[in-house]
């Protein structure tokens, strides 16, 4: 912040600098309020600035002790507030104690705002049905802080750039239990649901149960790899040929891949199923949580088996789903629902074989008559439903990419065209209005 023009016989007091001078009327102007306190203009002041209560993020830095007499009436001395970066939301206030020889204490009530930041408001969505492509690790984590049974080992990330639930973050500790930590608690062995405040939290739980690398020889342990080129690298974190704590001969290998800069998360399983009732995840608890344990997306927790050997799960922050739709972008949370309810893929996927994100939503384009069948049949009955095999329509053959949507919408009489589709041409309000009552509303 800049310092402010000072007035004649007026203390001007900011967040960043407080200007004294003493005269027999004194003006403090806090972020442009005045307040107004009287003195007895002695021959020498001795005075001394402190922060007396209040907020203690905010402190005198610099010039605590000054000195004023007649000859330096007119002379601006500086004191220099320091406020510290705050993670709460709610501006405060401290109190800055004068004070000064022969004269009584006075004390300025300073508020804070604008130093807060509000802590950003990222959230995640599953793709159950990631593509599958498994990565091996190639840095065997030797030795573990703690013990082969409940370890943990910390990682310094240097320059790979990566936030979590929209916090940068530099390190991460990772367990021999199955998950990593962007907090200080890795031995835990207890897992449990998510979203939890119980420690620990900032997780990323791939398999979050009781493991154990004791005894262990060979390929077996757990590994991690940084590949690809910046700023679309990926850091992969491999459990593998990792058993449970009561099966010592039963093998599990998975892993956690972080994607740089678009700060996705992807869970991959190379083999999950050992003969154990530890297996396919029945005991584990697979998902992610925020820092203090208030948000979370879970996957599954005990007792339900979700996860198959061959599977992919990738985590997506919805603030970097489709390249071509910021963040506050007027339809964004439209868009997030319908692709969260499966109505939508986007215009353009994203490639598996690369690191960084294409896909797109393609918000201004129009809407084919093919794509409204697509959204509306997924609408209806997700990707899962039976329709004619046989084609109906000479432009939409068995081969075609909405072929199944628009043999759907003429098997429940949505579209009544017969011969030729137009499953190209965009889709006219009328035939919208058409289309969305017979399929929702019962029309005929």
């Amino acid at each position: 912040m800049n310092k402010k023009k000072i007035i004649p016989n007026y203390i001007v007091i900011s967040l960043i600098s407080l200007f004294i001078l003493f005269c027999k009327l004194v003006n403090l102007m806090i972020d442009n309020d005045l307040y107004t306190t009287q003195f007895t203009k002695p021959t020498t002041v001795y005075a001394s600035v402190s922060q007396y209560n209040g907020d203690t993020g905010i402190t005198v830095q610099s010039g605590p002790s000054l000195t004023f007499t007649t000859s330096n009436w007119n002379t601006y001395q500086t004191v220099t507030l320091s406020p510290a970066e705050h993670t709460d939301t709610t501006n405060s206030t401290t109190t800055i104690r004068i004070s000064a020889s022969a004269i009584a204490n006075k004390d300025i009530t300073v508020p804070e705002s604008g130093n807060d930041s509000s802590p950003p408001t990222v959230s995640y969505i599953i793709n159950s049905n990631a593509p599958y492509s498994y990565v091996l690790g190639e840095n065997e984590i030797v030795p573990w802080e703690g013990n082969l049974d409940d370890g943990y080992f910390d990682l310094t990330l240097g320059d790979f750039i990566f936030q979590f639930y929209g916090i940068p973050v530099t390190t991460l500790r990772i367990s021999t239990n199955g998950y990593i930590t962007f907090g200080t608690e890795g031995t835990e062995s207890t897992n449990d649901s998510i979203p939890n405040s119980n420690s620990p939290n900032a997780i990323i739980a791939p398999f979050w149960d009781d493991l154990d690398l004791s005894g262990l020889n060979g390929e077996c342990g757990v590994y991690w790899s940084i590949s690809g080129t910046s700023p679309n690298r990926q850091l992969v974190i491999e459990w593998r040929q990792v058993p449970s704590y009561d099966y010592g001969t039963e093998m599990y290998s998975f892993e956690v891949i972080l994607y740089e800069s678009t700060d996705r998360i992807k869970f991959q399983y190379l083999d999950v199923d050992s003969g154990t009732s530890h297996d396919r995840g029945a005991l584990a608890t697979v998902g992610i949580e925020n820092f203090d344990g208030t948000k979370g997306v879970q996957y599954s927790f005990s007792g339900r088996i979700l996860l198959s050997s061959s599977l992919a799960i990738e985590f997506i922050p919805t603030n970097n789903l489709f390249l071509d739709v910021p963040s506050g972008y007027w339809a964004e949370d439209y868009i997030i629902a319908i692709y969260n309810y499966g109505i939508t893929k986007g215009c353009a996927q994203d490639d598996p074989n690369t690191p960084e994100n294409e896909m797109r939503y393609c918000p201004e384009d129009n809407v084919t008559r093919g794509q409204m069948a697509a959204f509306i049949i997924r609408a209806k009955y997700g990707e899962d439903f039976s329709y004619t095999t046989t084609p109906y329509y000479s432009d939409v053959p068995s081969t075609h990419n909405f072929f199944k949507y628009v043999q759907k919408m003429k098997d429940d009489g949505i579209t009544a065209v017969s011969g030729t589709y137009n499953v190209d041409s965009i889709v006219t309000r009328e035939q919208m209005a058409a289309f969305l009552a017979r399929a929702f509303l019962g029309m005929e």
